[in-house]
């Protein structure tokens, strides 16, 4: 690994620019005097804008209960990306808020297992499994839930799930991990936890399902943070004047 950073570092060194896609990776590389350009991820932002009449048909489709408070989590099923966490987060809390669904979109090697644990008990028919999904459906499923859970256990740069989330107006309870914290602004945009504290994780899931305003409040201004900084289209001509300026 020694020998690959330094590889790396003269690869660098010899480049005209890096394109760092969120904060804390651009203001590394500029205090070590690369030329960085910080872009982040773009995405079509309208694309997920609010849709009540697509929201009520795709919650009738799976089977979501009217009035439902629904936890979505997203992406590869896995162990690194931490949905056991969330999925026992949904556990803990079940009982007292029988309001409450858990739906999971994504494929992975944890799958089967996770529809295991899931599967047991009396709350199994407030989860909902979709496994791999196409991408052009994916809008419809932030439209069907209300809250984003994004319990990664790995280091992350900026993750289209959680950009996705906040398009949607959906309030994030995510990992402080890698660029997370670039799009999730704590107590602004949602919560942010400790990677791997399922305790934590329970706690910030059980004030959001508590408190509907503060919630509704982080969703207003995911949307206006989604428009603000993550649209593709000012992001990439951004990007293109800073390289077509001269040297």
């Amino acid at each position: 690994t020694l020998r690959f950073a330094a590889l790396q570092r003269r690869l660098w060194s010899r480049l005209d620019g890096v394109i760092a896609t969120y904060d804390a990776l651009f203001d590394k590389l500029s205090r070590v005097g690369y030329p960085a350009h910080l872009a982040y991820n773009g995405i079509d932002v309208a694309r997920f804008a609010r849709d009540e009449r697509r929201r009520q048909a795709i919650r009738r489709q799976i089977g979501i209960e009217p009035g439902a408070t629904v936890l979505l989590m997203l992406g590869i099923v896995n162990r690194q990306k931490g949905m056991w966490l969330g999925a026992e987060s949904f556990l803990a809390l079940a009982a007292r808020f029988p309001d409450l669904e858990l739906l999971v979109v994504g494929d992975g090697p944890d799958l089967p297992r996770l529809r295991s644990r899931l599967a047991a008990g009396s709350v199994a028919h407030r989860v909902h499994l979709m496994g791999p999904v196409p991408l052009d459906d994916i809008p419809a499923f932030y439209a069907a839930a209300d809250i984003f859970l994004y319990p990664t256990l790995r280091m992350e740069g900026l993750p289209f799930a959680v950009l996705y989330a906040l398009a949607a107006g959906l309030p994030v309870i995510a990992a402080d991990r890698g660029g997370i914290a670039s799009a999730v602004r704590d107590e602004e945009t949602g919560l942010l936890v400790p990677a791997g504290d399922g305790q934590a994780l329970t706690r910030a899931v059980e004030r959001l399902v508590d408190d509907p305003a503060l919630a509704r409040s982080l969703a207003k201004r995911c949307r206006e943070w989604a428009w603000a900084r993550f649209d593709m289209e000012p992001i990439t001509a951004r990007l293109l004047e800073e390289l077509a300026a001269p040297r």
